[in-house]
């Protein structure tokens, strides 16, 4: 049975997971990520796998009515989005990761914030920093 990878955030749990994404990917068919998702493009999802069935996904996109005219200018932003390096936003996402670690253990040392309990943690009280972020 074929694996599909549905990750919005792919780049952001390769980052956390210290695995590269050729490594997160290797056990799936094909995945699809946005990349609009902490890599600071505008719009834009991607879908990866083998050429039947990016043909059998851009023929579905098609027979619903997807599809946009002169995207030049966020395609550009998306090469930017995947860039490695200074220039790109792949290897920035650590230190997002780092900044929201910092955050998170800030408002848990403050006495005043507290959870009322269900999505972020399951029980009322102090927030817990070290519990992972609800994904979306």
């Amino acid at each position: 049975m074929p694996l599909h990878v549905d990750g919005a955030r792919f780049f952001n749990a390769s980052v956390a997971l210290g695995l590269t994404p050729r490594q997160l990917a290797e056990p799936a068919d094909s995945v699809a990520f946005c990349l609009s998702k902490g890599l600071a493009c505008p719009v834009g999802s991607l879908v990866v796998g083998s050429k039947e069935f990016i043909h059998r996904a851009w023929r579905g996109r098609k027979l619903v009515g997807g599809g946009m005219r002169q995207v030049g200018v966020l395609a550009a932003a998306g090469l930017v989005a995947l860039g490695n390096g200074p220039d790109g936003m792949i290897d920035r996402l650590a230190e997002d990761h780092a900044n929201a670690r910092l955050l998170a253990e800030g408002l848990a040392s403050m006495d005043a914030i507290e959870s009322p309990g269900g999505l972020a943690q399951p029980a009322p009280g102090p927030l817990d920093p070290a519990r992972p972020p609800p994904t979306s």
